[in-house]
């Protein structure tokens, strides 16, 4: 028994979730084990920057043009998303919408684990040199000062954040709310400062006395006392987030948007549910988000609160808006409307879950056209990697051309992360399949300059200069594969080949 009868807003689990995600740094997403493509990827990064624009013609009047607007994102993580929806609201300010108004994207996380690699990421340095995107420490459970805040409005991104910062847990019975506690539990001989501990602990909840009067925030109470009618329902309670937002609002002179993807909900909590349907564990904890509360609270307070409206989105989003009473906020319920509600993150996300159990299907134009349409998406790339491949060794000139195509506007969305699958060696494989051998061997450099020598990469080249006739080349990288690894057969082989070639 590690703990009972805390309350879950004052649990050890927030304790081991900070040392958790401190001590793993951007590896806790770098090896697939923290969830993160749906909020990660170019179509959520586009459908953001477009609500973002709508909401900086909205309160484009009151902007100090002599200073940036500064955006903040919460809990960064690996970075991607930030780098997606830089360029993203870049493109679009290309246009001419928003002459003389600047902005500065702030990666913020609340340990330096992770803004220490986005610093010197090379992905991120023309930005940085730009003055577009910086880097700050903030804690989004403190309740400190918004780093570069100018006495411009104030925008902020929370994907994934929400769900693993404090919170209370009550369930409805009768009309009474009783709070329920965890309990956690470990193996036998688990140490309590053991590393990785949120991977081997199981918890339940217990029940612990009926609340009325549970906060001192008499807001907070009246947006509580709204569940109690809700006979079933487990309600989990967003302490920290709210404190969050009450801090944003008064730290951003007024004027402030809040957009936030998560798992949860917008609506009244659903009777009927169990407070284990809540919590899940994966590397880290996480619990749905009470967006209801969030919104209960925006709008008891003078704000605007949009959501999406879909019950089942494995990915609500929400937008919270403030300013001096002086805002339609037009623009941005546009976007809002046009970008999140219609064609959202998490509608891109269900199609690409259906469609990539046909891409073998799918006609060669077809599935150029599809790549398009997701914003040429690494990852959607990798999915149809082995159809791509087909085309390439069986397409003409004009299907090696367009692969050509595929293959750079795929390069050019990708925010190199050492993860497991290789993008760079996958696009110099298409490649050379096309026998495009120019073409493939500056995608296995790539390939190299990222991840560093590999035989396998290495025996690749070695084909692609053949392809050119650069034997002498060829002969090197097999050498080099050798070196690494004396047991690669193909790079003997293939060596053994050229040798007998260059005596004949």
């Amino acid at each position: 028994m590690l703990e009972e009868k805390t309350p879950l807003s004052h649990s050890m689990l927030w304790r081991l979730q900070r040392a958790y995600f401190d001590g793993r740094g951007v590896r806790a997403w770098n090896e697939s084990v923290v969830p993160h493509y749906i909020t990660s990827n170019p179509w959520i990064a586009e459908s953001y920057a477009n609500t973002v624009l709508g909401w900086l013609r909205d309160i484009a009047p009151f902007v100090d043009r002599t200073a940036p607007v500064p955006i903040l994102e919460l809990g960064c993580g690996n970075g991607r998303f930030g780098w997606h929806f830089v360029r993203a609201l870049l493109r679009l300010f290309d246009s001419g919408a928003l002459p003389g108004v600047r902005v500065r994207y702030v990666y913020t996380d609340f340990t330096d684990a992770n803004l220490d690699v986005l610093r010197s990421h090379p992905s991120l340095q023309p930005y940085i040199d730009a003055g577009v995107v910086a880097f700050a420490r903030f804690d989004a459970e403190s309740s400190g000062e918004l780093p570069e805040a100018n006495g411009n409005p104030v925008a902020v991104i929370a994907n994934y954040v929400f769900d693993g910062i404090p919170m209370d847990l009550f369930r409805a019975e009768n009309g009474r709310l009783v709070e329920l506690l965890p309990r956690i539990e470990a193996p036998a001989n688990t140490a309590p400062d053991e590393e990785d501990l949120l991977a081997k602990i199981s918890v339940t909840f217990r029940r612990g006395r009926a609340v009325r009067r549970r906060y001192a925030d008499p807001s907070w109470n009246a947006i509580l006392d709204a569940y109690r009618a809700i006979d079933g329902a487990s309600v989990v309670f967003p302490t920290a987030a709210l404190t969050l937002l009450r801090n944003l609002r008064e730290r951003s002179g007024g004027r402030l948007l809040l957009l936030s993807g998560d798992k949860g909900f917008t609506g009244l909590p659903a009777p009927d549910t169990t407070d284990q349907a809540y919590i899940a564990l994966h590397g880290s904890v996480s619990f749905a988000v009470n967006y209801h509360a969030l919104g209960a609270w925006t709008t008891a307070h003078g704000g605007v609160f949009l959501h999406t409206t879909n019950d089942r989105s494995p990915l609500p989003v929400v937008a919270c808006l403030f300013d001096r009473g002086d805002t339609a906020f037009a623009e941005t319920r546009l976007a809002f409307a046009q970008h999140i509600e219609r064609r959202g993150p998490a509608d891109f996300f269900a199609v690409k879950r259906g469609v990539e159990q046909q891409y073998g299907a799918f006609a060669f134009d077809d599935l150029v056209a599809y790549l398009r349409f997701t914003g040429w998406d690494p990852v959607v790339f990798l999915g149809a990697f082995r159809t791509l491949l087909r085309y390439a060794e069986n397409g003409d000139s004009v299907t090696r051309e367009t692969l050509r195509d595929v293959a750079r506007n795929v390069g050019a969305e990708y925010f190199p992360l050492l993860e497991r699958d290789d993008l760079y060696f996958h696009l110099g494989m298409v490649m050379m399949s096309a026998r495009d051998g120019a073409e493939a061997l500056a995608w296995f450099q790539r390939s190299l300059d990222l991840r560093g020598p590999d035989a396998a990469t290495l025996t690749h080249m070695a084909l692609c200069h053949g392809l050119v006739a650069q034997w002498r080349e060829a002969r090197a990288c097999l050498r080099n594969a050798l070196a690494l690894e004396p047991d690669h057969e193909e790079a003997r082989e293939l060596l053994a080949k050229l040798t007998r070639r260059r005596r004949n």
